[in-house]
């Protein structure tokens, strides 16, 4: 859901009011947003660990929507603040709706062992210079 342009303050404000739609406790788990975002839209995000650890420009994100679910997977060498930090920033752009960063190639979705022809879009962070990381 793209944002107005606005002011600080009018920013501020529509994030709050994204923020409230939650419904979230002032201290929350990642396990509480992800509830919280699969129930605003209607189907479970299943969290799945993913090692690429080592490995040259991996994400330690990945996001990919299917029909039935949204499932994102973490790096599962890093630490769990990390882990957590990573889980928050995928359900941010699951919340926000951002479109997927990825191109949906067969290998790449089997890879991750989802069938490719049930991926709707797919998005993974290795930087952050693209328009959604900001």
């Amino acid at each position: 859901m793209p944002l107005p342009v606005a002011d600080e303050n009018r920013l501020r404000e529509s994030c709050e009011e994204q923020v409230d739609l939650l419904r979230l406790p002032y201290r929350f788990s990642t396990r509480e947003l992800r509830d919280a975002v699969a129930k605003l839209r209607g189907k479970p995000i299943v969290l799945k660990p993913l090692s690429t650890l080592g490995a040259i420009d991996a994400p330690c994100g990945i996001r990919v929507e299917t029909p039935s679910a949204d499932l994102l997977y973490y790096e599962e060498g890093t630490s769990v603040h990390h882990q957590r930090h990573v889980l928050a920033h995928e359900l941010s752009h699951v919340y926000c709706d951002h479109p997927g960063s990825l191109e949906v190639d067969a290998d790449r979705a089997e890879a991750i062992g989802v069938s490719p022809t049930l991926v709707m879009r797919m998005s993974g962070r290795t930087s952050y210079s693209s328009a959604d990381e900001h």
